[in-house]
């Protein structure tokens, strides 16, 4: 794992509040516009979810929160993933994350057609 991208992105989640979605816990803007893209479809998000940089979680827990589904988090700040974890148990869906320090410039240690969503 390129040592000086975990480094900055550990920086980043530990104490320099940079970048503003990094530190936020409530899930991106766009998220409520296509929970309502959805809905009008009749479309329930179930299955595994993979969230590609996932963070704290902000988006994956507000998929947890509205939708049947297990989420599978990538990211590669220990920090962040170690926030997922924590909010995921406080709300009770610990057993529905399965999450794994990585960088996305690797292949993903999952195989073909395993997940039924992914999110960036």
């Amino acid at each position: 794992m390129n040592n000086g991208l975990k480094e900055s992105w550990e920086k980043e989640y530990q104490n320099n509040k940079g970048i503003p979605t990094s530190h936020q816990d409530s899930p991106s803007h766009s998220l409520p516009i296509f929970f309502d893209f959805l809905n009008r479809g009749g479309i329930r998000l179930e299955g595994r979810i993979l969230d590609l940089g996932c963070g704290k979680g902000r988006n994956s827990l507000e998929l947890l929160r509205n939708f049947q589904c297990e989420v599978y988090g990538i990211d590669i700040s220990p920090t962040a993933l170690q926030a997922f974890q924590s909010t995921a148990e406080q709300e009770g869906f610990a057993s529905r994350i399965h999450l794994i320090e990585g960088n996305l410039a690797n292949p993903l240690p999952y195989p073909n057609e395993f997940f039924d969503f992914a999110l960036d």
